[in-house]
């Protein structure tokens, strides 16, 4: 995805908005969640679901020269995070965090699906949606996880896993990721990793309490784990820290692409090469300031900062959405 959207679909499409979150569902297709753009005073005097939310539709059309862009207004929707499926159907999934886990299916042959919950009054507060083999899991503090195994069916996938914790910031989950359905990781709280082998779930070794917020298990054979302090690497009860933060705070996504590890941040987008960190950017010889949001494919790595969007295909970067703010 290399082609730019147009002055008059920023205006109509974007402007007024912040971006959140993103997903790609194809090379060609993507998603960006976006806002209500307003201020902090103004935001905290509405409860979260009343705030206007938009799924921005990106797509990319051999036959045009601008890229297409769709809009859909989604009302009532608390702390939405986006993501997609691949199984049973190719599709986009949007997520609140409400009493049920509502979720929204977008695409995927029908203009309208019916919602879908997690758990009935399970207060799932689902913090990261994946696709792994195909089907999407979902993850929620207090150790919750779900699998979409069909259309309109999420089971929980608790087999193992100690639920008797009731403390958000010391237990996960905030993210998920699996190199299969048998290899599947969860982390979160205050060094909680556990690893499902297709049956149950094991708790991991792991050698610190630190924050806990992504995981991304890679083509090089590792998973990496995100944490407040530090970049981790490893295995079941083997890990080891590659680098330390300069600047500790709260990571957003953690991508694996090009054969190089993605982290972002609110405000920053940084890269490790297997060797080092680059904290630097580099576009036209120049540096240019990324982050927010990302996702990866096996051909673009997507960048929703909270006024543009990037895409980087391993050699070159793309403004396709210019800043509008």
């Amino acid at each position: 995805m290399k082609k730019i959207l147009d002055n008059a679909n920023i205006s109509n499409m974007c402007k007024g908005q912040i971006f959140l979150d993103c997903a790609i569902r194809y090379n060609d297709l993507a998603y960006i969640l976006a806002r209500a753009d307003m201020s902090e005073e103004d935001a905290s005097d509405l409860e979260d679901h009343k705030i206007p939310t938009r799924i921005i539709v990106l797509e990319e059309n051999p036959d045009e020269d601008d890229l297409l862009i769709a809009a859909n207004e989604i009302k009532k929707f608390a702390q939405p995070i986006i993501g997609i499926s691949q199984k049973p159907v190719n599709q986009g999934l949007l997520a609140a965090s409400d009493r049920d886990g509502s979720i929204l299916p977008m695409g995927g042959g029908k203009e309208f699906w019916p919602f879908e919950i997690l758990q009935k009054n399970g207060y799932p507060q689902c913090k990261r949606l994946r696709p792994i083999d195909g089907y999407t899991w979902a993850v929620g503090i207090n150790r919750k996880v779900y699998k979409r195994v069909d259309i309109g069916k999420w089971e929980n996938v608790t087999e193992g896993l100690d639920l008797s914790k009731k403390d958000a910031f010391s237990y996960g989950f905030n993210d998920i990721d699996g190199f299969s359905e048998k290899e599947v990781y969860a982390v979160g709280g205050k060094g909680d990793i556990w690893k499902y082998d297709g049956k149950t779930w094991n708790q991991c070794g792991f050698p610190t309490n630190d924050n806990l917020y992504t995981v991304c298990c890679t083509k090089d054979g590792y998973v990496y784990v995100g944490a407040r302090k530090a970049l981790w690497k490893g295995k079941d009860n083997q890990w080891e820290q590659v680098c330390i933060f300069e600047r500790q705070s709260e990571m957003n996504d953690l991508r694996w692409f090009a054969d190089k590890l993605w982290l972002a941040y609110d405000y920053k987008l940084i890269m490790w090469d297997g060797q080092k960190l680059h904290n630097d950017i580099i576009h036209n010889g120049e540096k240019i300031s990324l982050g927010g949001a990302i996702d990866a494919s096996d051909d673009m790595l997507l960048v929703a900062c909270s006024y543009s969007a990037w895409t980087y295909d391993g050699k070159d970067w793309h403004n396709i959405i210019p800043k509008f703010n």
